[in-house]
């Protein structure tokens, strides 16, 4: 029997037979968050901006494809509501009785980043210019804090910044009280500045890492709006990834071609993969081996396209 949000969640999507980043694409919501949503990493409140995107995202996918009908069916829904409705409260069964038998923790403390961002923030009647100015960044982005389309890493500078001006912010207007409140009762009192920014950091990251959006968040979110930007032909992947390349047995590779063809290999095995898999890039090399290459560029950009799409 199906009783939560994630494993409901996988059912339409094993009915759609799609991607995370095709609901993404449908949505305009990140592809990682849709994957922790689906893993039960992040649970979002059925009343949170997240939770409406990805109904709307699941029914505009299955309405482009002609598989309306085929969830419905498959989810049991009886069509006295309109799609959206019914995705909504299919997805939301259950969802609210599971989250209110959590104990000993403050009543924010599973609801996502953006939801407690919204609360300190109106209750501390910061505005997103305010806060933007204090943190050096635009306003623009502290509306996509609030609106759940992006999320600072765990335990980053800004995040640290934030925190710290929303203890000044307290302290000077005699709200130590209310933000004592709100994060919930393990949390020390006012008067020791340094234990309660770690406890402002705590609460907004979550000890259980589940806020963690990570650098690749901000990757994928790029992919996104790659619909806005003119790409240029790019070469089939067939004509890239050559047999060959994937099964060589070699592990070393030397000078300019070596490094190439160990990037097709990697990348390549990546983009074919029939799994999500988690990619770190980095390195302190020239970048001549690409650059000096115009052939190869289109090479790299068509791998690397394949790779995020996957």
């Amino acid at each position: 029997m199906i009783i939560n949000f994630t494993e409901k969640c996988n059912v339409i999507f094993k009915v759609l037979n799609c991607s995370n980043a095709d609901i993404a694409r449908s949505c305009g919501i990140d592809p990682s968050l849709i994957s922790r949503f689906r893993t039960g990493s992040r649970q979002p409140s059925v009343k949170s901006l997240q939770f409406n995107l990805l109904c709307k995202g699941i029914v505009n996918y299955a309405q482009l494809n002609g598989l309306l009908n085929k969830l419905q069916q498959e989810c049991e829904m009886k069509g006295l509501k309109n799609p959206e409705e019914e995705i909504n409260d299919y997805l939301a069964e259950n969802k609210e009785n599971h989250q209110s038998s959590i104990k000993n923790k403050s009543p924010l403390t599973d609801r996502l980043f953006s939801e407690k961002l919204n609360v300190i923030m109106n209750k501390l009647n910061i505005s997103n210019i305010r806060l933007a100015r204090v943190l050096n960044i635009d306003s623009s982005l502290i509306s996509r804090f609030r609106n759940g389309l992006r999320t600072p890493l765990k335990n980053k500078p800004m995040l640290e910044s934030m925190c710290l001006y929303f203890y000044k912010i307290a302290r000077q207007n005699e709200l130590d009280q209310e933000l004592y409140d709100l994060i919930g009762s393990n949390a020390t009192k006012f008067e020791n500045k340094d234990e309660s920014i770690k406890n402002l950091v705590k609460w907004f990251s979550d000890e259980d890492d589940q806020y963690n959006a990570g650098i690749m968040d901000r990757f994928l979110e790029k992919l996104d709006n790659l619909s806005v930007f003119k790409i240029p032909d790019l070469p089939p992947l067939s004509s890239i990834i050559k047999p060959d390349t994937l099964q060589a047995q070699s592990n070393e590779y030397l000078g300019i071609d070596g490094i190439r063809q160990a990037v097709i290999r990697f990348l390549g095995t990546v983009a074919i993969s029939q799994n999500p898999v988690i990619i770190k890039l980095y390195s302190e090399q020239s970048l001549h081996w690409l650059s000096d290459n115009p052939a190869f560029i289109q090479k790299w950009t068509a791998l690397m396209y394949a790779v995020l799409l996957n």
